[in-house]
C-alpha cells in the first residue's frame, strides 16, 4: 500500500528559563506523489498482443518499483526494492490517468520504473523520460520528496514508416509523401 502524508521536523530546544526565544520548527515531507497519464496505449496493446478488439482501460495494471520500502522514526529509509501495485485508473475520452499515489523517497531523489501490464502479461516498462525541449535527451525517471512526479506516456507521438524498394539492384530513389 502507498504511504500517507508522511512529514519530519526538528527543533532545538533551550532550556534557559530567562531566555524567551521562539523557534521555528522546519517541516519536510518524506513523500513524493506520483501521477501517470496514458495516450494511445489500448491500441498499442491491441496491435503487440494481436488482440481482437481494444482491451478495456480496467485491464491495465501499473507496478511503480522504486527502493524504498519505509522509513525509520529519525527519517531514515531502508533501501528494500518495493512494487506499488496500482489499479485505480481514471478514464477520460483518450487518455487515461492513474489516480496520483504517495511514495517514499527522499531529497536527492529516488529512480523510478514503471511496468505496465494487460492483464499478466507486461507491455512497457518505462524508466526514462525523452525530453524535447532539450535535444531529445534522455533521463531516469525521479521523485523527490515535497514533490509530484508526472509521468505522460504517448503511445501515439511516433510515427515509424518502412520503404521497401522491390527493385534495389536498379538503385533508384524511393520518394514517399506524407
Amino acid at each position: 500500500n502507498t504511504p500517507g502524508d508522511i512529514f519530519l521536523g526538528n527543533v532545538t530546544v533551550n532550556n534557559d528559563e530567562l531566555i524567551s526565544e521562539e523557534k521555528e520548527l522546519p517541516i519536510s515531507r518524506l513523500v513524493s506523489r506520483v501521477n501517470i497519464k496514458l495516450k494511445g496505449h489500448r491500441e498499442y496493446t491491441e496491435s503487440i498482443l494481436s488482440l481482437p478488439v481494444l482491451p478495456d482501460d480496467d485491464e491495465f495494471t501499473f507496478v511503480v518499483e522504486t527502493s524504498h520500502l519505509s522509513v525509520e522514526f529519525l527519517g531514515n529509509r531502508c533501501n528494500t526494492p518495493v512494487y506499488y501495485y496500482i489499479k485505480d485508473i481514471l478514464t477520460s475520452d483518450e487518455m487515461c490517468e492513474v489516480s496520483t499515489f504517495n511514495m517514499f523517497s527522499n531529497l536527492e531523489g529516488t529512480d523510478v520504473i514503471i511496468h505496465i501490464y494487460h492483464k499478466d502479461t507486461l507491455i512497457d516498462t518505462i524508466s526514462e523520460a525523452i525530453s524535447e525541449t532539450e535535444g531529445n535527451t534522455t533521463s531516469s525517471l525521479i521523485s523527490y520528496s515535497g514533490k509530484l512526479l508526472e509521468v505522460f506516456i504517448n503511445y501515439q507521438a511516433g510515427l515509424t514508416v518502412v520503404l521497401q524498394n522491390t527493385n534495389w539492384w536498379e538503385g533508384e530513389w524511393l520518394w514517399k509523401d506524407f
